[in-house]
């Protein structure tokens, strides 16, 4: 039924056919407003202290931003593959997007190393990407915000101080090392991994 609505989006024409352009368009937004309210309801667990009408709020703001997406990309729908799959795609997409900033906007973004040793051979900016994507779990995205940066320069920082931290550990490195702890070693080497 979905991959109906394509053709009445894709090309406008007389003004009989625009009222079948908008009945598309409200079947369409109501589908992504489903699928965005499914996301969000995957994701109370963690969105539990928000108050149902904000989680509501959130979901239908996730269907405006994918309804957006997907009259922009229209003609990049991949053939042979439903309609309504391609479009849920992005309502789940930004309703996570969505979850998460708004699970993680009260919460303070911890970006220090501590005294972890291994991160001595990490530039500062590296070592508080480091710590905050690896070591304290902050999504990625809402560090990007918090930064004034983008995820893809979060990424190189990423790689570039995991790299770093791989050869510090590397058996010629402080792995090699003898140690009464032995588990922070492997924690740290599989938190680099």
């Amino acid at each position: 039924m979905m991959g109906r609505m394509l053709d009445p989006m894709a090309r406008p024409g007389p003004p009989s056919d625009e009222s079948a352009r908008e009945a598309a368009l409200d079947q369409l937004h109501a589908m992504l407003v489903r699928a965005a309210r499914f996301e969000v309801g995957r994701r109370r667990h963690r969105l539990g202290h928000i108050p149902p009408a904000e989680l509501d709020a959130l979901a239908r703001k996730a269907a405006d931003d994918a309804m957006d997406v997907v009259l922009a990309r229209l003609d990049e729908c991949p053939e042979g593959r439903r309609f309504a799959t391609w479009c849920c795609k992005f309502a789940l997409l930004e309703a996570r997007v969505q979850a998460v900033r708004r699970e993680w906007r009260d919460r303070d973004v911890r970006v220090d190393a501590g005294e972890w040793p291994a991160t001595d051979a990490l530039t500062r900016h590296e070592r508080e990407v480091f710590s905050a994507l690896a070591l304290h779990g902050v999504p990625i995205d809402v560090l990007a915000e918090r930064l004034g940066t983008t995820r893809g320069a979060l990424y190189a920082t990423l790689r570039t101080a995991r790299g770093k931290l791989r050869s510090s550990l590397s058996p010629a490195g402080a792995a090699s090392e003898a140690s009464a702890d032995g588990r922070h070693e492997a924690s740290a080497a599989q938190v680099v991994e």
